[in-house]
C-alpha cells in the first residue's frame, strides 16, 4: 500500500532528519522536497506556486506508479494541505493513504534548534516567529487520513526514529498539541475550530 508521508514543522523541527531515517530504513520511499526543487529549479526559486506545482506534479506520479513519498516542506497553512489532499483523493488510487506527519516542540524549541543549524544561513529567529503565526494544524479527513507524531532522539549527534505515534482523529491530536504549545493550540481555537 502506497503512503504520502506529508511532513508539517517550522524551519529546523527535523523534517528532513525525519525523511532521512525513514529512507535509510526503506529505500524505496520516494523523496520529494521543495528546498531541493529551489535549488533545481534556481529559475524559479522565490516562485512559491511553481515549485508547488512542480513538487505537487512529481509526487502524483510517484504516487500513480504505487511509491510511496515524503513530501518534504514546511506546510504550515492548511489550504495548501488541502488542495494537496484533494489532488490525491481524485487519483482513485486503491488503499493510499495520505499521513500528516506533524513535528513540532514549540516555537522556542524550533528557535533553538534553528540557530544549530549549520547548512542554513537563511532562516532567522524573526522568519521562524513570522512562520509560527501562520502555522495551521493538520486535519484528519480535512487534509489527511491520519496524523503522525514522530519522536526522534539524538545520541552522540546520531538521530534515530524511537516510535511514532498515529492520530486517527483530531480530539486526541488536539489533546497532544494542548500538552506540546498551548500557545498553537488556542490559535487555531481562535479560528473556529472546536475540541475538548
Amino acid at each position: 500500500m502506497a503512503k504520502l508521508f506529508v511532513l508539517i514543522g517550522l524551519p529546523g523541527a527535523g523534517k528532513s532528519t525525519f525523511a532521512q531515517i525513514v529512507r535509510e530504513r526503506n529505500k524505496e520511499i520516494e523523496y520529494v522536497s521543495s528546498d531541493e526543487l529551489r535549488k533545481e529549479f534556481s529559475e524559479f526559486k522565490d516562485n512559491h506556486s511553481k515549485i508547488f506545482d512542480i513538487m505537487n506534479k512529481r509526487t502524483i506520479d510517484m504516487l500513480k506508479k504505487n511509491n510511496s513519498v515524503i513530501y518534504d516542506s514546511t506546510n504550515l497553512e492548511r489550504k495548501y494541505r488541502i488542495d494537496l489532499f484533494n489532488q490525491i483523493r481524485m487519483l482513485s488510487l486503491e488503499n493510499l493513504k495520505v499521513e500528516a506527519v506533524f513535528i513540532h516542540n514549540g516555537l522556542n524549541k524550533a528557535i533553538e534548534q534553528s540557530k544549530n543549524r549549520k547548512n542554513r544561513n537563511d532562516v532567522n529567529e524573526k522568519l521562524i516567529r513570522d512562520m509560527y503565526e501562520t502555522m495551521e494544524l493538520p486535519s484528519v479527513n480535512t487534509d489527511c487520513d491520519e496524523i503522525i507524531i514522530p519522536y526522534i532522539f539524538n545520541i552522540n549527534n546520531e538521530f534515530n526514529l524511537k516510535y511514532c505515534k498515529i492520530y486517527k482523529n483530531d480530539e486526541d491530536f488536539y489533546k497532544y498539541v494542548k500538552e506540546v504549545d498551548v500557545l498553537l493550540y488556542e490559535k487555531d481555537l481562535d479560528e473556529g475550530r472546536e475540541y475538548d
